[in-house]
Order: C-alpha cells, then sequence, then structure tokens
C-alpha cells in the first residue's frame, strides 16, 4: 500500500488538486509511525477530519447542535433512512457507538 501510494505521490497527474496531495503526504506520514501503531494525539487531530467528507462534517455540525435523525433530515431535504445512513458511517470512522459518544470524540479532536 506505502509503495503504491508513494508512486502515485511521486508522479502525480497535472490535474490532481492539491488537497489530494497534501492527504496522501499524510497518509504516507503514517507509515513511518513505529511499528507500536500508535499515534500521537496531536497527529489524531490532524488525521481525523481529513477521513470525514465535507457531507458528514455538516452532518455532524446537526449532531453536535442537538438535532434528531427527523429534523436533520427537514432540514437537508433528505428521508429519514439516508441519514441513518450518514450517522452511523459517522459513528464508524470515529469508532463510536453512540451519537453522545460521536459528540465528545469531535469535541476532544476540536473537529467542531
Amino acid at each position: 500500500m506505502r509503495r503504491t501510494l508513494d508512486d502515485w505521490y511521486r508522479h502525480p497527474h497535472p490535474g490532481t488538486p492539491r488537497t489530494l496531495r497534501d492527504y496522501a503526504k499524510r497518509l504516507l506520514s503514517v507509515f513511518d509511525h513505529p511499528a507500536s501503531g500508535a499515534i500521537a494525539p496531536a497527529e489524531a487531530k490532524t488525521l481525523l477530519p481529513e477521513s470525514l467528507t465535507p457531507r458528514e462534517l455538516d452532518f455532524l455540525r446537526l449532531l453536535v447542535a442537538g438535532y434528531s435523525d427527523r429534523q436533520i433530515a427537514e432540514k437537508l431535504i433528505l428521508a429519514k433512512g439516508t441519514v441513518k445512513f450518514y450517522v452511523h458511517g459517522i459513528l464508524g470512522k470515529l469508532d463510536v457507538h453512540s451519537r453522545t459518544q460521536a459528540i465528545a470524540k469531535a469535541r476532544d479532536l476540536n473537529v467542531m
């Protein structure tokens, strides 16, 4: 994985967005950590928000604001099932099991 990403990073396509190259550089830096797999809290703060899409961050902001699934669906003009899909994805990416834990983790990591 590292080799493939490194090759892509070293030979970018001229139309590659700068943000994508920055993200690839961050991913490559993770490979340079010791085998323990531990990432310092300050580094986790910079890595986690990148894994959430802009749309997921929109949903997370509404969760932090205390909106219910129904309220989010109304606000974003979506089906309630779509909201549940996004919330489930956010919980997975934050590695938590509840909305309350997601809100706390987002605040701890200064995502919001």
